[in-house]
């Protein structure tokens, strides 16, 4: 099970205040279970029971609290993907059959260069789990620009690549060092095409010129550290069982010859200092953007939203359990601060900002409630 020396070392990070809430909460919950049923990604009992403790709904909602209900939608099918993708991955014979894997990527990337027609494996294009992409890349296309869609195909390349370097390393029994598993985390986690979604439901254009900046990049690097850095802690246990040692913690504990308890605290104390280094680096861009009048700091508040709201979830979803008997964490910590300077400023301002949609559809932010 999860031990509290996971939860402890994640709760004594100072992370802000978490995200607010949207209302749409439970409207996607409904749709999740309608949307997987469909595209025939929980056909088996089980698995739709898998997904309710996940719950991807409460993830999406956390992440992207200002979206509108049908932004949340396409945002909450996307993780979904993610998560039935790596669970096959882990779980099934792609993830023993790299031949298969190969096929089975190329196809995927087909659907997003719309060339699914000239496919070498067509039988693979009727899998649920090519369906399911199909049908997600389908709503975003209407929402997004050419320069967008390339921007997250290559995203998702890189995620898909990733599989090849993690198959090997576990064919050949061998341990990454630090360095370079921190490498391979900005492509193995799927955080980065993450944030690609973020772009639409904040309704900004996306434009190579200003998303190419460094201090963007920057930015979303150290996100993405802190996002698989954290899973790493408490999905630590987890993967232990399952014999996946591609895990900070364990990759510490072997490099360094300490105890694992000992990994997950220096873990989360690279966890804290990415994140002091996060709000400093947003800081300094906020000023920035203050002054030339971009509104891209709704983009820095959503990134923010990410790094604190996938923490919260983490503890709160049964994603992370060695079995399924296990419950929900029974508290997340909240501290009485806010991100500091121009970026608190962003974020105490989103709430007045213009967003897409009527009332009905409309994000509500409150306050979020994160104790369990």
């Amino acid at each position: 099970m999860v031990g509290s020396t996971e939860v402890d070392a994640l709760n004594g990070i100072r992370w802000g205040l978490l995200p607010p809430d949207s209302r749409h909460t439970e409207a996607i919950r409904r749709h999740a279970a309608e949307w997987l049923a469909k595209m025939g990604l929980a056909a088996r009992p089980e698995r739709m029971r898998e997904h309710v403790g996940i719950d991807i709904p409460l993830l999406t909602a956390m992440t992207h609290p200002w979206a509108t209900r049908s932004d949340l939608m396409i945002a909450h099918d996307w993780l979904a993907w993610l998560f039935e993708f790596d669970d096959q991955f882990d779980n099934a014979v792609e993830g023993a059959d790299p031949a298969r894997l190969e096929a089975l990527s190329a196809t995927l990337l087909r659907i997003l260069d719309g060339t699914s027609s000239d496919d070498a494996h067509p039988e693979l294009a009727k899998l649920p789990i090519c369906v399911a992409l199909a049908d997600i890349w389908r709503r975003i296309k209407r929402r997004t620009s050419a320069e967008w869609r390339a921007r997250f195909r290559s995203h998702v390349l890189d995620y898909l690549t990733s599989y090849s370097w993690e198959e090997a390393n576990r064919r050949n029994r061998r341990f990454p060092g630090v360095e370079e598993y921190l490498e391979h985390r900005q492509q193995t986690g799927a955080v980065h095409p993450c944030f690609d979604i973020l772009i639409p439901t904040l309704d900004l254009e996306y434009d190579d010129r200003i998303w190419g900046n460094k201090s963007i990049r920057a930015l979303e690097y150290s996100a993405c550290e802190i996002i698989t850095l954290s899973n790493d802690i408490i999905s630590v246990s987890k993967e232990k069982h399952h014999g996946d040692y591609h895990n900070m913690v364990m990759i510490l504990s072997a490099e360094k010859d300490i105890s694992i308890e000992e990994a997950i605290h220096e873990t989360a104390s690279m966890v804290a200092d990415r994140l002091r280094l996060f709000n400093q680096m947003a800081n300094e861009f906020a000023q920035e953007l203050t002054k030339e009048g971009s509104d891209i700091g709704r983009y820095l508040f959503g990134l923010h939203a990410w790094v604190v709201g996938n923490y919260a979830w983490s503890l709160r979803s049964r994603r992370f359990a060695v079995t399924k008997a296990e419950s929900p964490f029974q508290k997340v910590s909240r501290y009485p601060i806010e991100p500091a300077g121009r970026l608190g400023a962003v974020a105490r301002s989103f709430g007045s900002l213009p967003v897409r949609g009527d009332a009905e559809t409309a994000g509500d932010l409150r306050p979020m409630d994160c104790t369990v």
